[in-house]
């Protein structure tokens, strides 16, 4: 009678455990980057520190659409992640446009491109580009 109820209790234990085993392993797959975060990422590599050096132009910068790929695992040499790491690279391809104004003349160009954002040795998020197309519209 005591062992069964012994044995009763060590089922529901392991019953209650090996889900919440399995949870853990769940949270530990990297999350993609936020739209907030891939446009923040590319507006700062688009503008660069033109707005501060040159205050009399005016610049914009609007991403359009973001097309998220499947997430793998990145490599140094093609993907720009830290050597002699496992790192979960995200593709991302996105068009946007950059707008330039200045003594009432503007440039407008767009990109269509296609970058993969991982986290770097810092835990911070960066992207390498894979390829990139701009055209200069106006």
């Amino acid at each position: 009678m005591i062992r069964t109820r012994i044995v009763a209790l060590s089922i529901s234990c392991l019953l209650i455990l090996v889900p919440a085993a399995s949870a853990k392993k769940q949270s530990h797959k990297p999350a993609p980057p936020s739209r907030g975060v891939v446009v923040k990422l590319l507006k700062e590599h688009y503008l660069g520190d033109d707005p501060v050096n040159y205050p009399s132009a005016t610049y914009t910068y609007v991403v359009h659409r973001i097309a998220r790929g499947a997430a793998r695992l990145g490599r140094h040499r093609a993907d720009g992640t830290p050597p002699n790491r496992s790192t979960t690279v995200f593709p991302i391809h996105a068009t946007s446009t950059r707008t330039v104004t200045y003594d009432g003349s503007k440039t407008v160009t767009d990109f269509d491109a296609k970058y993969v954002f991982f986290r770097d040795e810092f835990r911070e998020w960066t992207f390498t580009i894979k390829s990139e197309r701009s055209k200069i519209t106006h």
